[in-house]
């Protein structure tokens, strides 16, 4: 696999490494939530790929959203 590849729909790219699956909404509020309280096995949401792909998707989208101004991270 050359790694990159993420598909949000399962018509967004053919084999993807990673595919991310859940509702409109699930998925809104799983990429709105702070990184800290982001977990794999968020609910309604499901991620699907290899365990090396999954993470560097997790690593990815880390820094997605920035928390309020004036607060630290806590991990």
């Amino acid at each position: 696999m050359g790694g990159g590849r993420w598909a949000l729909e399962g018509t967004a790219a053919l084999n993807p490494d990673v595919e991310v699956l859940g509702t409109r909404r699930d998925l809104a509020e799983y990429l709105t939530t702070l990184h800290p309280a982001r977990a794999t096995g968020h609910p309604g949401v499901r991620l699907r790929g290899g365990e090396r792909e999954i993470s560097r998707f997790l690593d990815a989208i880390a820094a997605f959203p920035q928390p309020p101004q004036g607060s630290t991270p806590s991990d």
